[in-house]
C-alpha cells in the first residue's frame, strides 16, 4: 500500500496498492490519460512528479481491505485525497472474473480510452 504526496507541501493526496515497484507504479500514474480527480491534481503540479512512499506491505489477499482501511483512515484525519472511491474495487489478483464482470470492465476501459460510449 502506498501514498502519493504533493512534492511541495508533502500533503498525502492519493492512496493505492501495487504488486510492482513504487517507481514502476509512479510511472503508471504519470502516463495515465484518464480524466479524474487524481490526474487533474497530477497535471496541476506542472511537470513536477508527486512523491511516492510505502505505507504498508501486505499480502495480495489483504490488499483490497488494507487499501480501503488507509483511504478511510486518512480521510477521517481530514486529508483531501484524490481517490474517487473507497478502494479495492478492481483488485482482481488471484480471482476469476465472471464473463459479466469482464464485459463491464472492458466496456469501461473502451469508454475511458475513446471518451465515447
Amino acid at each position: 500500500i502506498y501514498k502519493l504526496l504533493d512534492p511541495v507541501t508533502k500533503e498525502i493526496r492519493y492512496i493505492g496498492q501495487t504488486i510492482n515497484s513504487l517507481e514502476f507504479r509512479l510511472k503508471g500514474h504519470l502516463n495515465d490519460k484518464r480524466k479524474n480527480h487524481k490526474m487533474n491534481w497530477i497535471k496541476s503540479l506542472n511537470g513536477i512528479k508527486p512523491l511516492i512512499e510505502l505505507i504498508e506491505i501486505v499480502s495480495e489477499d489483504d490488499s483490497a481491505e488494507r487499501e480501503k482501511y488507509w483511504i478511510s483512515f486518512f480521510k477521517s484525519q481530514g486529508l483531501k485525497l484524490t481517490n474517487g472511491t473507497e478502494g479495492g474495487e478492481f483488485c482482481t489478483r488471484g480471482s476469476k472474473l465472471s464473463e459479466d464482470v469482464r464485459k463491464i470492465i472492458s466496456d469501461k476501459a473502451k469508454i475511458n480510452s475513446s471518451g465515447k460510449a
